[in-house]
């Protein structure tokens, strides 16, 4: 269990992501650059602590949180200038699972009752931001208007307020906005697998070949031949019954853990479609247009600012209600064909559907809105990575404190190395030899 901090702001994007020189005067997503020298680890836990004794976790966490309160009641003096500067707590990040063990939510996305009970009621609810699932406000509603937007603050999703939100500075009209969703987990690594997964086991319908072992040949194929001519990294070896979850009726989840085969994968079926005759159905046409919409969403995400303009974020959010409709009508004519397993509702379409309505309703207010992916958790997936493989490389009977110290010997490097690149900087030696551990990067 890793966790840390992180600047809003940053440098933006990676610059192989961006279609247009990047604007040097907006603020930008912090998203570029070594995950050590962006986010910053603050506690570190074996599973086999905190699964054992959820205490653990608990007290760890309130130690951070009183830290993090004194930031910005006492400040942090700087150790040379003398500077006294003050930080101050947007809100908790992470995916589904983890902001429910840390805010003790009774909405969350696995209290969705599936059906309703004796009472006729249906009990839980799956968001923390609003009633949705609750009894006369369905989450599944893809509209732009749903009942839930009335609930939005109205009850709050806890029995006791948590530790977190109570030592630090919160909107005291609806406190569970402090603990964000996660849109890139909710798309990469959610919802946009069981697209992926649904569409291709449509396509296999209209494969050129007579059986499934060639039809999914074919589809390999023809995607690690886009792969070449598009110079993308496959991810994967060839395309199988289990990776799309091929006749499992549970629903067409996927079978991978990498977001970057999604996105792949999305820019693939485009591609695919356009290849492939038309379905009985006429399925794929409506899952090619779904793929262009939600491929351009992400895609100007990535060439974005910070603070995206009412007419952008109306823009972006027309594109990904797009997505979500599509996906909503072939979810329900499927069901009607008896394959509710395909283009499955999971509770994260309602989690997409919110971003989406916090960028319409920001934008009408403000005429601004935060980019969606500021809380997003993709960059931190590689953090973890690379401290969970420093805890595999320490004595086990010390393993937090070693693995923290490796860590700083890390970022130690990763800082000089950053220095080093860094344009106008006096070289990397000379700061360590002058002012030991702190290095002047100008971002």
């Amino acid at each position: 269990m890793t966790t840390s901090l992180q600047s809003v702001l940053g440098t933006g994007f990676a610059d192989k992501r961006l279609k247009a020189p990047k604007d040097t005067t907006s603020l930008q997503c912090n998203y570029s650059g070594h995950t050590f020298c962006m986010r910053f680890v603050v506690s570190v836990i074996p599973k086999t602590a905190y699964e054992s004794n959820a205490a653990f976790f608990e007290k760890a966490m309130d130690a951070v949180v009183q830290s993090l309160g004194a930031l910005l009641r006492d400040g942090l003096t700087h150790p040379l200038t003398g500077e006294r500067f003050f930080f101050v707590v947007l809100g908790v990040k992470g995916d589904l699972p983890y902001l429910q063990k840390l805010g003790k939510l009774n909405r969350s996305w696995n209290t969705t009752s599936k059906k309703r009970s004796r009472g006729g009621r249906l009990a839980g609810g799956t968001c923390h931001l609003c009633l949705a699932g609750t009894a006369g406000c369905h989450a599944e509603e893809i509209v732009d208007h749903p009942q839930w937007e009335v609930t939005i603050g109205v009850r709050q999703p806890w029995l006791r307020t948590p530790f977190i939100v109570q030592h630090l500075c919160h909107n005291l009209s609806n406190p569970a906005s402090f603990f964000k969703h996660d849109l890139w987990h909710s798309v990469h690594l959610g919802l946009g697998k069981s697209f992926v997964c649904s569409c291709l086991q449509i396509a296999l319908e209209v494969v050129p070949a007579t059986n499934n072992e060639d039809r999914f040949r074919w589809l390999t194929n023809h995607y690690r031949a886009w792969c070449k001519d598009t110079s993308s990294q496959p991810h994967v070896t060839k395309i199988t019954p289990s990776l799309i979850s091929y006749g499992e009726k549970t629903g067409a989840a996927g079978a991978w853990r990498k977001g970057a085969l999604t996105t792949n994968l999305m820019r693939w079926i485009v591609v695919l479609v356009s290849a492939l005759s038309s379905d009985k159905g006429g399925y794929l046409s409506l899952c090619a247009t779904a793929a262009v919409n939600l491929n351009e969403f992400f895609s100007c995400l990535h060439n974005a600012p910070l603070f995206l303009s009412g007419n952008e974020a109306t823009y972006l959010a027309g594109k990904g209600m797009t997505f979500l409709k599509i996906y909503a009508r072939l979810a329900l004519d499927l069901f009607r064909e008896g394959r509710p397993h395909l283009f499955a509702v999971y509770p994260k379409i309602h989690v997409i559907h919110h971003f989406l309505w916090d960028m319409r309703q920001e934008a009408g207010d403000h005429n601004l809105s935060l980019h969606p992916l500021s809380a997003a958790c993709q960059m931190d997936e590689d953090l973890v990575g690379r401290v969970s493989r420093l805890s595999r490389r320490v004595n086990i009977r010390a393993v937090i404190q070693r693995t923290l110290e490796r860590y700083l010997i890390g970022c130690y490097a990763a800082w000089r190395e950053a220095a080093a690149a860094t344009e106008h900087v006096e070289p990397a030696t000379h700061v360590i030899q002058r002012d030991r551990g702190h290095f002047k990067v100008s971002h």
